[in-house]
């Protein structure tokens, strides 16, 4: 079946002509309590959570599918609004993501149902579905919805959980309320450990048992309620738990009528009062909470908005990169906070909503330990030994103060993970320190089990193997500590951390420099990762942008590393992580060399590999070959073999070794390269770049481009920026600066005065 994706004109929303793309298309809705990631056929567990001392605790409000049937109840015939599972053959159909919600659009048996599932701003965990059924056949009709889902809300996730959950219909609240008969959540500080479904009309029926729902031997494509036309009105004890309720209603010739649903986490029937009285208002045509919903997503927009030449860029920069980014920074990935996901995607937010990033950095310092390591990961905790963690937080700390001037909150006090305190800054100094010590025979930073490429398990099983991109990070974090402490007028840090700098970029260049390109890592026995005496995994390409990311490289070695990533790495449509790829098992490599051809860090497109590519070429001042990036790796990319959803970065896609799907998409919406793209784009292409000073203008546009324009907030001043340059010439030096008509030195801050400015840049070619 052919399909095909577009945006609307303000890229808020995206829309999919078909029920059947190759990829789902998936969406995020989330707030503070509840998020759910949701396809074209309306299915996506959805979860509330709730934080509390050691953790959260975690309550499967749906467990993966939602369900609305339509049943024509004259011919008895019925369908799926979501075309899955029933399949039956339809008039029309389109699905339109949106900011927090989608819209899911099916015309069947001259009914045309549109189906508008979102989660409301703010706090309270729940979903709101609308459902407008209009006939198309110009007479009355007679139609019944049913409400399918599995609810498990166990909180714990346990065995007990099941055997002691009830699910009954409670008149009284026109809904099906999901409890636990015997656990005491209460004791373990989690209120809102039901769940219910609820409607505006009333329900003449409820199954909230699934055996009862579906029936015997009988599966969600025909299910015996729906079929029949009635539910049975039986309650579930133990047995599966479905938000299974019967709505009817009469259409007039030609006409519509809506209804809506309230599907979330409660307490008790008091619970679902509130919830009734507060959602239960509006339609698709009018509704006051879906407006707020609005209002909350266009805030976070306002901030920074661009206008180039390019679409791709301004849909993925203007709206969906930041989307992407603010889920990231308030789930990380499902709700699984990995420590350096959380960090990387909280410097992602910094400029729609500065409050989250600093609660974040906070919490994520104090998840780091006395002698500087940090976690693995802080939902669950997992502490097991990857070199990379606690490092990522210079990085993210420093771009939060240039971006708010809050040098005081390096100042703040964090408690460690295992006792004790110290300021933020003290927490970043450990970061630094625990690297410096933890160095092997050649002087590079230990791996342990894996540094960014967390499948690099083996290589320092020993405690001896040795990174070469962690070396390189730690090279890029002394440059922006020595800054940091220059700022806090600790002149000894900042002339310890550049002598840390460049003993650590001789040792690189020394024993890191493979001829060609840059090495991956020397293992436990001191032999090397990512050589070209190597018969598999002879150049990986982190290594090469860090290399430029962290000062190590002059301008010779860059280009030659550049050059070799292009001869090995250019798959066309992006930039492979490594080659050749690993096809057999190797005992220092690790779990690397067990993946398939192709996937995750095994010779993939990897997006975020791609990304740090991206900026250290716009660093460099290389902006036709940072292009070149950008148009091969961004999700729409025309010349990609498979057509995936367009509206947000993923992982990777698969590489053209690969023995099933060539440049398929995988793990949607929870990379960090959403953060370093946007970064990339507005800091070093568009160039309005931070500093602890201010707002400096340093662009690098492509030669096909004449200009572009920008608008941003920063630090309570508004800047209308517009770029001019000769089409055919990169442009990477600012020939003037204006700003509100008068001359404007170029290498200095524009004025921060809380004022709107016109600034108009001229950009030599």
């Amino acid at each position: 079946m052919t399909y095909r994706y577009a945006f609307t004109a303000d890229s808020r929303e995206c829309w999919l002509d078909s029920p059947e793309p190759n990829r789902p298309f998936h969406n995020m809705l989330f707030n503070r309590s509840y998020f759910t990631m949701i396809d074209h056929t309306g299915c996506g567990a959805g979860r509330y959570l709730k934080a509390h001392a050691k953790g959260w605790y975690t309550s499967n409000i749906i467990k993966g599918e939602r369900i609305l049937y339509v049943r024509d109840d004259e011919s008895g015939q019925f369908f799926s609004v979501g075309f899955w599972p029933t399949y039956r053959k339809l008039q029309s159909f389109r699905c339109g993501a949106g900011l927090g919600y989608q819209i899911i659009e099916n015309q069947t048996l001259d009914l045309k149902v549109t189906w508008r599932i979102f989660v409301p701003a703010g706090d309270d965990p729940l979903e709101v579905w609308d459902v407008r059924v209009a006939d198309a056949s110009r007479r009355p009709r007679k139609v019944s919805l049913f409400t399918y889902g599995e609810m498990h809300c166990d909180g714990t996730d346990s065995y007990t959980g099941s055997l002691s959950r009830i699910a009954r219909f409670y008149p009284q609240v026109n809904g099906v309320m999901v409890w636990q008969g015997s656990q005491t959540f209460e004791e373990i500080d989690f209120p809102l450990h039901n769940g219910f479904i609820t409607a505006d009309r009333p329900a003449v029926g409820a199954d909230p048992n699934m055996r009862v729902f579906i029936g015997l031997r009988r599966t969600v494509i025909n299910p015996l309620a729906v079929e029949t036309g009635r539910c049975n009105g039986r309650h579930a004890s133990m047995q599966t738990a479905t938000i299974s309720l019967h709505v009817p209603m009469q259409v007039q010739a030609g006409g519509q009528e809506d209804t809506r649903f309230l599907v979330g986490a409660c307490f008790d029937e008091q619970t679902i009062r509130q919830r009734r009285e507060k959602y239960l208002g509006g339609n698709l045509d009018g509704c006051a909470i879906f407006d707020a919903l609005a209002a909350d997503r266009a805030g976070m927009m306002a901030n920074i908005q661009l206008r180039t030449p390019d679409a791709s860029i301004d849909h993925m920069i203007n709206v969906w990169a930041k989307q992407q980014i603010h889920f990231g920074a308030t789930w990380c990935r499902w709700g699984w906070f990995g420590y350096r996901d959380i960090v990387q995607q909280t410097q992602g937010v910094l400029t729609q909503d500065a409050g989250l990033a600093r609660a974040a950095l906070l919490k994520s310092a104090a998840h780091q330990y006395n002698d500087g390591f940090a976690l693995r990961g802080y939902n669950p905790i997992d502490p097991m030994r990857y070199a990379d963690s606690a490092q990522w937080m210079i990085s993210a700390v420093t771009e939060y103060i240039k971006e708010t001037g809050d040098l005081a909150m390096a100042r703040e006090v964090v408690p460690y993970f295992d006792g004790g305190q110290d300021s933020v800054y003290g927490h970043l100094l450990k970061a630094m320190e625990r690297l410096h010590t933890d160095r092997g025979a050649h002087g590079l930073c230990l791996i342990f089990f894996g540094d960014w490429n967390d499948s690099l398990t083996a290589a320092g099983r020993k405690g001896k193997g040795e990174s070469v991109w962690l070396s390189m990070a730690f090279c890029r974090d002394a440059i922006l500590m020595a800054e940091l402490a220059e700022q806090l007028g600790k002149a000894e840090d900042a002339k310890r951390m550049r002598a840390w700098h460049a003993e650590m970029a001789e040792n690189l260049n020394k024993h890191a420099w493979d001829g060609q390109w840059y090495l991956c890592a020397l293992d436990d026995d001191g032999k090397p990762i990512g050589s070209a005496g190597n018969e598999e995994g002879k150049i990986f390409l982190n290594m090469q942008s860090w290399a430029q990311l962290g000062k190590v490289a002059d301008d010779g070695r860059f280009n030659t590393a550049w050059a070799a990533c292009q001869k090995h790495l250019d798959s066309g449509w992006g930039l492979t992580l490594n080659w050749p790829t690993y096809t057999k098992p190797q005992a220092n490599i690790g779990r690397l060399a067990y993946l398939r051809p192709g996937i995750c860090e095994n010779g993939s497109v990897y997006t975020h590999g791609n990304a740090f590519m991206f900026l250290a070429l716009l660093e460099r001042g290389q902006a036709d070959e940072a292009w070149a990036v950008w148009q091969g790796v961004h999700p729409g990319n025309p010349k990609r073999p498979v057509a995936n959803p367009p509206l947000v970065f993923v992982n990777g896609y698969f590489g053209p070794d690969n023995d099933i799907e060539v440049g398929r998409a995988e793990h949607m919406w929870v990379t960090g390269s959403a953060a370093w793209m946007f970064m990339a784009v507005v800091e070093f292409m568009l160039g309005l770049r931070r500093t602890y000073a201010g707002l400096v203008i340093r662009p690098c546009l492509p030669s096909s481009w004449e200009g572009a324009a920008i608008t941003r907030v920063y630090r309570g001043s508004t800047y209308r920026v517009t770029m001019t340059k000769p089409k055919g010439k990169v442009g990477v030096k600012v020939k003037a600066i204006t700003v509100d008509g008068k001359a404007h030195p170029v290498n200095e801050p524009l004025p921060m005065d809380g004022r709107e400015h016109e600034v108009k840049v001229a950009v030599e070619g």
